[in-house]
């Protein structure tokens, strides 16, 4: 679902900025506007496996590191959301 790819970007650009998430989005093919990712929308989890890998190769980190980012971003978007 979206939450998923929200927190995605609010994790990116809060950590990372808005250039950087600009270069994540690119490199998976995204091409859903800033902001543009709907809560309760279904995303297929490919999409959600782009923006993943992508983020790995942009911030030169392994996808199981960005997972673990993800994870402890989690619940601080919860909590704001």
């Amino acid at each position: 679902f979206g939450w998923i790819n929200d927190c995605t970007e609010c994790l990116v650009l809060s950590k990372f900025g808005q250039e950087t998430w600009h270069k994540i989005k690119e490199k998976a093919g995204c091409d859903v506007e800033d902001g543009g990712f709907l809560r309760y929308k279904y995303y297929p989890d490919s999409d959600t496996v782009e923006l993943v890998v992508a983020a790995s190769e942009v911030l030169g980190i392994s996808v199981d590191d960005v997972l673990f980012a993800f994870g402890d971003y989690f619940i601080e978007y919860v909590q704001e959301n």
